[in-house]
């Protein structure tokens, strides 16, 4: 039997199975949900800004595998390690991951912020990578002493003698990684640069406005309202966007209508938690339930 990537490549589905394509609702398994999630998003106009809305927002945890596993589709891989797609939890996992090409690290590393470089600099793989050395040297968020370290041939190189000290980097970083998203770890990833900012620029944006917008027009309200506040590199490309309306969608009713430009959005009313059976919270109270005193 057909895989139903295949059906969809070939076009064989009907107008409502696309819509629970774009929603990652089809009964495959979580790999090949984030495949066809990633077709729609490059290659389908119609179901595209709904598919990349919806990885955005995926389970961390499959997420996770796939961007560990080398046997990933590079087309999933690239998308996942790209600077406008990119979910910070993943990027250990996909600059280890050997079926993610030299090239796509270099091109992330390219437009790298600090968040990122300090990644890169701890990565194993990064270090044995010339053309991503070469670019990261060139960035102008890398610290004098990183460049003048990366420049020393010596700097990275281990000991031939040396003793293994842990496990393999792949395992090693997908246990920290599902670990540290099990228990919330870590600093929120910062939405532009190094600025701290108070409120997410994009619920800014939606809040100030009672029309639809859609994701470039609300990237180009958030680049605006950046240079107005004299904030530097302060900017979101639509991609990045969908993945703030997909965590605002937690919350929030996101309202969606469509345009000639594709779909647009507008903030609705707050999703108190009181119980509903399609908020986002309900599973984890279910599945808490006994825990809770």
């Amino acid at each position: 039997m057909a895989r139903m990537i295949d059906q969809i490549r070939a076009s064989k589905l009907p107008s409502n199975m696309m819509q629970f394509a774009a929603r990652g609702a089809l009964q495959v398994s979580a790999a090949e949900n984030i495949e066809i999630l990633v077709y729609l998003a490059r290659h389908n106009k119609v179901f595209g800004d709904t598919a990349r809305m919806t990885l955005a927002g995926w389970d961390e945890k499959a997420s996770l595998a796939v961007a560990a596993d080398p046997q990933s589709p590079v087309e999933v891989l690239d998308y996942l390690i790209s600077g406008d797609n990119l979910r910070p939890s993943l990027l250990p996992l996909l600059l280890e991951n050997p079926s993610v090409y030299e090239q796509q690290i270099a091109k992330l590393a390219t437009s790298a912020m600090r968040d990122t470089i300090d990644v890169m600099l701890k990565s194993e793989r990064v270090h044995k990578l010339n053309k991503v050395l070469d670019t990261l040297k060139s960035n102008p968020y890398l610290k004098k002493e990183e460049a003048e370290a990366l420049r020393k041939p010596s700097a990275t190189a281990a000991p031939a003698s040396a003793e293994p000290q842990g496990p393999p980097p792949v395992a090693e970083a997908v246990g920290g990684a599902i670990r540290r998203a099990l228990r919330h770890d870590g600093d929120p990833y910062p939405l532009t640069d190094e600025s701290v900012h108070l409120h997410d620029p994009v619920f800014a944006v939606l809040r100030a406005r009672d029309s639809f917008l859609t994701a470039a027009q609300i990237a180009t309200a958030v680049r605006a309202e950046a240079t107005a506040r004299g904030i530097p590199g302060a900017a979101l490309g639509p991609p990045a966007v969908l993945r703030r309306l997909a965590d605002l969608s937690r919350d929030f009713h996101v309202e969606t209508a469509s345009s000639r430009d594709g779909l647009a959005y507008r903030l609705g009313e707050f999703r108190a938690f009181l119980g509903q059976v399609d908020h986002v919270r309900h599973e984890q109270f279910s599945t808490s339930r006994a825990t809770i005193s």
